[in-house]
């Protein structure tokens, strides 16, 4: 018997190409659904998840690291990187500056003296030297600029444990033990993502410690939403637990992600500027 000939597969349409990209994105019940629950029903629908049925909410990890990235790209394209690279020189020198101001007496006998090469149309030595000095911190700063961007979601990624410890700290283990916490604190922090999308004609228009405050406030008041919701206490006591989870795991994932930055600074000073 003779192999019959493959079928064709059915000719590309625009409906059916615009039907894979939604098939893709998982748009049509996956995305909208989970921030639509989320928003209405985030208690309820994350208990869902966890207990009995898996397939009601994207799942946390794939939704926290899609948005984080979309925050990442439409931040940094709104932050210009000579921005970024301005306040970065100007932040690290500043300290530099004022001790060098404060304990180096100036000679004011020298001011008004002539420079070897004044006149002649040649940069001094020492121009040129910090000339190149400005450069290389320039690049530097870059490069640092470039390995935050690439690496953000992974910080973002390293808060959860800190914040699931704070919350189960403040919320108990009874109900949800500690990997069910870093669910919570994932989603949570997805719909924080979230917000920032929002509250990006702000940033457009001015972006400003006010800005900042505001998207601070919203952020805040969906964690306590959310927890209040999820772990099924009263509003006085989800204010003063969330405020105090928030706090304390925002501390210990600053101090972790400092003694990170501060030995990978250390080792590419140390082995890859030969210094």
């Amino acid at each position: 018997m003779k192999d019959l000939p493959p079928i064709p597969p059915e000719r590309i349409t625009m409906r059916s190409l615009i039907q894979s990209v939604i098939e893709t994105f998982d748009v049509n019940k996956g995305w909208i659904k989970t921030y639509r629950l989320l928003t209405t029903r985030p208690g309820k629908t994350m208990r869902t998840y966890l207990l009995e049925d898996r397939s009601v909410l994207t799942k946390p990890f794939k939704l926290l690291i899609v948005s984080t990235a979309a925050v990442v790209f439409l931040m940094f394209k709104l932050i210009p990187e000579g921005d970024f690279v301005e306040g970065f020189l100007a932040g690290r020198n500043a300290s530099a500056t004022s001790l060098k101001q404060d304990s180096t007496a100036v000679d004011t006998s020298t001011i008004n003296a002539p420079m070897p090469n004044e006149g002649t149309g040649q940069a001094r030595p020492e121009e040129t030297k910090t000339q190149n000095k400005k450069e290389t911190d320039a690049a530097e700063a870059k490069k640092f600029f470039a390995l935050f961007n690439q690496y953000y979601n992974v910080f973002m990624l390293l808060s959860l444990p800190f914040m699931a410890l704070a919350t189960s700290w403040f919320f108990g283990r009874k109900k949800y033990n500690y990997a069910e916490q870093i669910i919570f604190n994932a989603y949570v922090l997805s719909y924080q993502n979230f917000i920032m999308v929002i509250l990006l004609p702000l940033f457009i228009w001015d972006s400003n410690p006010w800005t900042w405050a505001c998207y601070m406030l919203c952020a805040y008041i969906y964690f306590f939403y959310a927890a209040k919701r999820f772990f099924e206490v009263g509003t006085w006591k989800a204010f003063w637990r969330s405020c105090w989870s928030i706090f304390l795991g925002t501390l210990m994932y600053m101090i972790a992600a400092m003694i990170i930055v501060t030995i990978i600074v250390f080792i590419y000073i140390k082995f890859f500027r030969g210094e």
